[in-house]
């Protein structure tokens, strides 16, 4: 596989993780915030994700879902996939959120 190719499959990883985290914002009244920092271990990085709600009219978000992972680890292939995996995951934890406490009347 040339450079060039595995820079286009970065590319798709990088506008799949930037749709994931739009698709997210797409549920109503839901923002999310993304951070890393470094960790102890030389060459690698935590990432971290959360989703928050915020009902109409209130001051304060509601936290709907957190993740977190470190790359580089065992699992993952490239960062941009690691990225998109985070990103596909916390917009799950957070629709299904959003889905009970719309049932339970909540929101």
């Amino acid at each position: 596989m040339s450079s060039y190719k595995r820079s286009s499959q970065g590319e798709a990883f990088l506008v799949a993780f930037t749709d994931a985290v739009r698709d997210t914002e797409g549920i109503p009244a839901v923002d999310t915030h993304w951070t890393f920092h470094l960790t102890e271990q030389r060459g690698v990085v935590c990432f971290h994700g959360d989703a928050y709600y915020t009902p109409a009219g209130a001051t304060g978000a509601l936290k709907m879902a957190t993740i977190e992972g470190t790359y580089p680890n065992a699992v993952a292939g490239s960062l941009e996939a690691f990225l998109y995996s985070l990103a596909f995951k916390l917009g799950g934890m957070a629709s299904s959120w959003y889905t009970q406490e719309r049932a339970a009347r909540r929101i």
